[in-house]
């Protein structure tokens, strides 16, 4: 298949800057502009899908994962870093591209938060996600997050 071409390519990763610009920024209601309502998503640790105190980090919908992250984040000030992605066509049709992406994200308490719910810290890893095209656009329909790195802030 062909190269995905660069203006594609800028789309897509305009999209994944906003999904992190977003979450940064709690505009949970915005992930309907860079994902599709039935977008999957799922947090893994090398390779294994992360389970917390037995909740299972995957989501059948986006909004099913904002609604837990708009929660989740309500205490944190978060910043996702992407750095360039990979594309590739997944589909004959060229309809759908597979994008990895790296990304490294900080978290810690918000300064208003009193609280001491949420992760703090610091961690890494890559974005697998799928996106199909609708028009002349595009949009995530799978998101996979596996975390290589974490380092959890000092005690």
């Amino acid at each position: 298949m062909p190269a995905v071409s660069p203006e594609i390519a800028q789309i897509i990763t305009t999209k994944k800057l906003q999904y992190c610009r977003f979450a940064d920024t709690h505009q949970w209601a915005k992930f309907d502009q860079v994902a599709l309502p039935e977008c999957t998503y799922e947090y893994s640790d090398h390779g294994e899908l992360l389970i917390d105190h037995g909740f299972k980090y995957s989501w059948g919908s986006t909004a099913e994962f904002t609604g837990f992250f708009s929660v989740a984040f309500e205490t944190l000030q978060t910043m996702h870093l992407v750095g360039p992605g990979e594309f590739e066509y997944i589909t004959s049709d060229m309809n759908e591209i597979q994008a990895i992406f790296p990304i490294v994200y900080h978290s810690a308490l918000a300064k208003t938060a009193d609280s001491t719910q949420g992760v703090t810290g610091t961690g890494g890893g890559h974005y697998y996600e799928t996106y199909k095209r609708k028009g002349d656009d595009w949009f995530m329909s799978k998101c996979r997050m596996d975390r290589i790195y974490e380092m959890s802030a000092a005690k």
